[in-house]
């Protein structure tokens, strides 16, 4: 058989995370503030496929929040009548396989994964490969090496967990199936997410406070993602916290950094997170301007005109347990809404013109009722929606869990006029 064409453009997979639509938008923006270009050939599901250039792989996924494993597509073949089955196996035979798996001494350890763009991966596929696994690993031992296939019990896709733990992309490889109704991709993962610096920059951070809310280190990165910045942009978080987007703008190496927070105790918080992240990752400091202020007070501690993007958290509200009756629901959506009204008519005079706004909103979800932010201030504050492919109806991405009582939105706004009188 004819081996299937080695492409000639650069083609880049990438596994996407819980929320793929969201994952998208942070690549995409990600890569363009970084001075790299992306075209999509294919998406769905949990896949993204196209052509990456001027970015490095491993380096772009140590910045992005969403996104699991990444990879370079070696081969792609159309199905052309074919079982997916009977494409795999004439596909990942051992002389095209081994030359791929990278090792550097007697020791080889390899996995296979397979992702659908429609529907799912069936796992009965899965087991059905596992000649072709058993082939390659019997021929790598023919070579004298000695060979080890890791395989997930429950699973069409080995997790970045299991990738990390058995070092395969040290000791050999993880050859990526990917594939819809009309063709196969077949690739290598090149990185995988560090899920270890994350839990480490999470719990090990010197400051936590649970009760107020702590926004994890994920979310942080794609939020900054979001809002296009580059590194030599001001960033500035009305609603510092424990100082989560701060610390993760400092580490993706943001010069100039701003903060504030009505809490004495979350702005020092702030400060000793970021100076430890800084002093734990051997990161260069940036110029950082912490201040305690009520958000309806902040143009008197930061000057008009001077932010060029504002990344923030404010208050989602009370703790909720799943049983509060709906007028107390409404009364703190009452209370959430003329805060948030507030906020985006006090921070439009602190951004320059053309200035980011990405702010998560909380939203409730029952039944019958969905209580939400009214986002009708925004325009009269100046602000325009900027609209991303994925988004809702109310330009909006949803983050939350199916079976989760309080779900975030995330939206991004940009400054394009003067702020009107409210």
């Amino acid at each position: 058989m004819t081996p299937p064409p080695l492409l000639t453009f650069s083609s880049t997979f990438f596994i996407l995370g819980n929320h793929p639509l969201l994952a998208r938008a942070e690549i995409e923006r990600a890569v363009v503030a970084l001075g790299g270009t992306w075209k999509t050939d294919a998406a769905g599901g949990s896949v993204l496929l196209g052509a990456l250039s001027g970015i490095e792989h491993t380096a772009l996924l140590s910045r992005l929040g969403g996104t699991i494993k990444v990879g370079r597509v070696l081969y792609t073949e159309l199905l052309s009548g074919r079982s997916r089955l009977s494409a795999i196996r004439d596909l990942l035979t051992p002389d095209r396989v081994i030359p791929w798996l990278a090792s550097t001494d007697a020791r080889v350890e390899f996995g296979m994964s397979l992702y659908a763009l429609t529907g799912s991966a069936p796992f009965r596929l899965t087991k059905q490969l596992t000649p072709v696994g058993m082939t390659i690993r019997e021929a790598l031992k023919s070579q004298g090496k000695r060979a080890r296939w890791v395989t997930s019990r429950d699973a069409s896709a080995l997790s970045s967990v299991v990738v990390s733990k058995n070092r395969l992309l040290e000791r050999g490889g993880e050859v990526c199936v990917l594939f819809d109704d009309q063709r196969l991709w077949v690739g290598m993962t090149d990185a995988v997410q560090d899920f270890e610096a994350y839990a480490h920059r999470d719990y090990d951070r010197p400051r936590r406070d649970a009760k107020s809310g702590m926004l994890p280190p994920k979310v942080a990165q794609m939020l900054i993602n979001l809002s296009g910045l580059t590194t030599n942009h001001l960033l500035l978080d009305p609603f510092c916290g424990s100082g989560t987007i701060l610390a993760e703008a400092a580490r993706m190496g943001f010069e100039h950094l701003a903060g504030s927070d009505i809490s004495t105790q979350a702005v020092a918080d702030t400060r000793e997170n970021i100076y430890w992240l800084i002093r734990t990752s051997h990161l260069p400091a940036p110029v950082i301007n912490l201040q305690i202020s009520d958000v309806r007070k902040v143009t008197e501690k930061f000057s008009a005109n001077s932010v060029d993007g504002i990344v923030t958290e404010p208050y989602l509200g009370p703790p909720l347990r799943g049983r509060e009756r709906p007028e107390q629901l409404q009364k703190n959506f009452d209370v959430i809404q003329r805060l948030y009204d507030d906020t985006v008519h006090v921070v439009s005079g602190l951004l320059r013109p053309g200035g980011v706004l990405v702010m998560v909103l909380p939203k409730v979800v029952t039944s019958p009722k969905t209580y939400c932010v009214s986002l009708q201030v925004w325009e009269a504050a100046g602000f325009q929606p900027v609209s991303l492919p994925g988004m809702s109806v109310r330009k909006t991405f949803e983050y939350g869990r199916k079976d989760q009582y309080v779900h975030r939105e995330i939206g991004v706004w940009r400054r394009v006029a003067s702020r009107a009188t409210i």
